[in-house]
């Protein structure tokens, strides 16, 4: 399909009435031009990987110091929920879009979460606790 559309092109080129007056070799490098460029712009989206999915580029953002646990668990999240990917159903989109954005709103609050540093109580300090709510 694509060296058909990049043989029109070229044809296109070759037969028109603007051109007719160039000399040939300058015809035929402009029509070998726009068969290249035709060639080239079909193998771009393979070569290319665009982050579209929002939910997979929250993912890649996630911070190194997150707990693994938590990295594994919102991983799965976005992996396992599913309905933000596969092709655009219409009667499915109002899902599909909110569904995408509850796992980027969750992979935030995940991100988030490693800049919290805890720190727990030491024992005295929980028996001191219990024994003032008795």
């Amino acid at each position: 399909m694509t060296a058909l559309v990049a043989m029109w092109c070229a044809l296109r080129i070759d037969g028109a009435n603007q051109t007719a007056q160039w000399p040939l070799w300058v015809k035929h490098a402009t029509s070998a031009a726009a068969m290249g460029m035709v060639g080239v712009l079909a193998m771009l989206p393979r070569h290319l990987k665009l982050a579209l999915d929002p939910v997979q580029a929250a993912l890649r953002k996630l911070p190194s110091s997150l707990d693994a646990e938590v990295r594994n668990l919102v991983r799965s999240l976005g992996r396992d929920l599913g309905l933000h990917e596969g092709p655009p159903v219409r009667h499915r989109l109002p899902a599909r879009t909110s569904s995408a954005m509850a796992c980027c709103k969750t992979i935030e609050v995940a991100a988030k979460s490693a800049d919290v540093k805890l720190t727990g109580a030491n024992d005295t300090e929980l028996t001191a606790r219990m024994e003032e709510l008795r």
